[in-house]
Order: structure tokens, then sequence, then C-alpha cells
């Protein structure tokens, strides 16, 4: 039973070349899709890891505040009576700019020292740039992107 649909088959396809090979190339071409569709999702896994990484760094744990932020007191109580602690704060607000077209921006505030423990800013050097050193001494400092910078007519200092 078998051999005799082989030989159909055989037959079918001498008589018919062109069919073989455009069935040929609809399984090469299947496959390519597969193997392209697989490669672009692992590589958008493998982006999303990294992004995660470089933000989250190697944080294992977050403590949220209910409600409102976290009192000071915890914060030191956590690091001076409880062992080694390895942590940093991290301040998250919405914002909204006077003057700007009334634009909301999230301002994020961070302890760039206590920072370096979990995440590594490597576009940010403290060593070699003054102006980074003064994020750390001077208070109502702020680091925003140059795009946005541009486009408010904001200038260094």
């Amino acid at each position: 039973m078998i051999e005799s649909l082989l030989t159909a088959s055989r037959r079918f396809y001498l008589r018919h070349p062109l069919q073989l090979l455009l069935a040929i190339m609809g399984v090469a071409l299947g496959v390519a899709v597969f193997v392209g569709v697989d490669l672009a999702n692992d590589s958008a896994r493998r982006a999303f890891e990294q992004s995660e990484a470089s933000l989250v760094g190697s944080a294992t744990h977050q403590l949220i505040g209910v409600g409102t932020e976290i009192p000071n007191e915890v914060y030191r109580e956590l690091r001076l009576n409880h062992g080694p602690l390895v942590a940093a704060p991290v301040v998250e607000i919405e914002v909204r700019l006077v003057g700007a077209g009334q634009r909301s921006f999230t301002l994020i505030g961070i302890d760039p020292i206590e920072e370096l423990s979990f995440r590594s800013y490597s576009s940010l050097s403290l060593d070699t740039e003054p102006d980074s050193a003064r994020l750390i001494v001077e208070p109502n400092t702020v680091l925003i992107p140059t795009p946005l910078s541009d486009e408010l007519g904001i200038e260094l200092g």
C-alpha cells in the first residue's frame, strides 16, 4: 500500500518537477520563518532582561510605602540595626513643569553613592566629570536628558 503511494508520488513529481520544487521551497520558507521568529523572540527577551538588569541592578527586594513614603526613621533603623544591609533609597514622584505646557514628568531621586552597589551608571562618571559631582554636593541639582533640556531651553548651570 505505502509502496504504491510512493510510486504514484514519484511519478507525479517526475511529470511535474516545478510542483516538487515549490513544495520543497515552501517547507524551506516555513522553517526559515519559524527560525526567524524564534530568533527575534529570543533577542527581544534578552534585550528586556538586559534593560531590567540595568534598571533594577542586583536588587532582590523592594520596600514600598503604602499610601505614603517610608519614613526616614525606618530606613535609618534598617541601615543601622539590622546587620550589613545593602540598600539604596529611591524617591519617585510625578511633577508638572510650570510654563512648559503643563507637561508632567516622573522625577526620580536617588543616592548615587549607595546606588553604585546595585547599578552601574556607565554614562555618569563622578570621578572624571566635575559637573556630575555637583549632583551630590549641591542641593536642588537635577540630571535631565539632553533632548529634554534642548526642548525646554535649559542650559547647564
